[in-house]
């Protein structure tokens, strides 16, 4: 009776080893089976981690960094040299045509270093009568035929002096100082003689001092680059030639003029007849003791009136006297020079000293 629980017992540890052994093989093919599940689920897990970051990287990262470096070195590299390169090229020729034009003005200087000008005398013979007309001519400093033209002045002497007194009075000398120094541009200058008394003097001079001026010397045949001026009694045949020949002066210098009575009349129709094109510039000076204020107020009053530009001077102190006209020669000069060439009215830059 004793014996009869163990044998149910080994019973049942038989049964149970056995149970235990089919589990265990049915365990083992389960996991046999479930073997491959796994690295499938572990791969799995993986490509889905892997795809998580890869687009990442592809949409955001890639696109943007890639053609960015790409489109900014090579563009900016490629254009910076040649736009460097190209502006220097350039460069190198562009002083090369200031070098054509410098040495012109300095070759001209260096082929003439004259600082004096030039007189000659000629007698010009003059109407049916064959007068000898003498006529002193100045020439400037570094006067030529290089195809220049030069302007003329023509310059009248007072009664009971001739064609040598504005020599005599230093008009060379001053006029190569201002040339020389670049103060006025060169022009020519020249001085006929008046016989006194001669009442042909206008046409022997405009019909023949002029044309031997301008057929012999190097002019320009302009109004506006040809003057007349003269002293006292001159200045009163520049009245009267200048005003009644607008076409051939465009510039007349009333140096203490002396009006003829026999003109007093007609100055206002002469300057009535004057077209305004060929309206003309005056210089009008006289001293403060000169008897002959008169004539200038006058002059300046009419042209005043009829608003035609001039300058008017009266010198203090000074005298109907060569000294006079000697003294004021610069200051002369200098109007004519700025005077040639300008439309009468053109603004003329002031004088200076």
């Amino acid at each position: 009776m004793r014996f009869a629980p163990l044998f149910v017992d080994m019973n049942t540890r038989v049964i149970s080893l056995f149970f235990a052994i089919v589990s265990g093989i049915f365990l083992a093919a389960c996991s046999a089976n479930a073997g491959p599940v796994e690295p499938a689920t572990i791969v799995v897990d993986i490509e889905d981690y892997a795809s998580t970051d890869t687009p990442e990287p592809t949409q955001v990262v890639l696109p943007t960094e890639t053609p960015t470096p790409l489109a900014t070195d090579t563009p900016t590299a490629t254009p910076t040299e040649p736009p460097t390169a190209t502006p220097t090229e350039p460069a190198t020729p562009t002083p090369t045509p200031t070098l054509i034009i410098q040495p012109t003005p300095t070759v001209a200087e260096l082929t003439c270093n004259d600082t004096q000008g030039e007189f000659q005398e000629f007698d010009v013979i003059a109407g049916v009568n064959e007068i000898e007309m003498a006529t002193v001519v100045y020439l400037p400093p570094c006067y030529s035929n290089e195809g220049e033209r030069y302007p003329v002045l023509y310059l009248l002497h007072g009664l009971g002096h001739d064609e040598q007194t504005w020599r005599e009075l230093g008009i060379g000398d001053v006029a190569d100082e201002l040339i020389t120094a670049g103060d006025i541009r060169p022009f020519i200058i020249a001085m006929p003689r008046e016989r006194g008394g001669d009442s042909q003097f206008d046409n022997l001079f405009l019909e023949n001092i002029i044309p031997f001026v301008e057929d012999n010397f190097y002019t320009s045949q302009d109004r506006a680059f040809r003057a007349l001026g003269g002293m006292s009694r001159g200045a009163g045949w520049t009245v009267q030639m200048g005003l009644q020949n607008p076409e051939l002066f465009g510039i007349l210098g009333l140096h203490s003029m002396a009006i003829f009575y026999s003109d007093e009349e007609s100055v206002e129709i002469w300057l009535e007849r004057i077209p305004p094109e060929l309206q003309q510039h005056y210089y009008i000076d006289i001293g403060e003791r000169d008897s002959l204020q008169v004539s200038a107020r006058y002059m300046d009053r009419i042209l005043r009136q009829r608003d035609i530009d001039h300058v008017y001077v009266v010198v203090e102190g000074g005298t109907h006297t060569l000294d006079y006209w000697g003294g004021n020669l610069e200051d002369y000069l200098r109007w004519y020079a700025t005077r040639f060439g300008r439309h009468p009215n053109e603004i003329a830059p002031e004088l200076s000293r």
